[in-house]
């Protein structure tokens, strides 16, 4: 997955890279590798798999937003894992 994002609140940056790397509430990535996995205390590779299953939904979500960029008030599913500064009055773009 080699995507470039840029999340913003009130137009400042609170995230500019990779969409792997976004970052992710850790409570919510045990609580998928639980649904995944069973695994409450998950190693590196269900992390990674976790990891990159959220940044997968993100990016399927921006490919389909008018200008690749979406509102996060109106995807408080993508809210919801999401661990930036300003959730849910941030901006995320696809960056080229």
């Amino acid at each position: 997955m080699k995507g470039k994002i840029l999340i913003e609140h009130e137009g400042e940056t609170v995230f500019k890279g990779k969409i792997i790397n976004i970052p992710i509430k850790e409570e919510k990535v045990i609580e998928k590798s639980i649904d995944l996995f069973g695994d409450d205390n998950p190693c590196i590779i269900h992390r990674s798999f976790v990891n990159e299953t959220f940044a997968e939904q993100l990016a399927a979500r921006l490919k389909k937003a008018e200008n690749r960029s979406i509102d996060l008030k109106e995807h408080p599913d993508i809210a919801a894992f999401l661990d930036v500064e300003g959730v849910p009055d941030v901006t995320v773009k696809t960056l080229k």
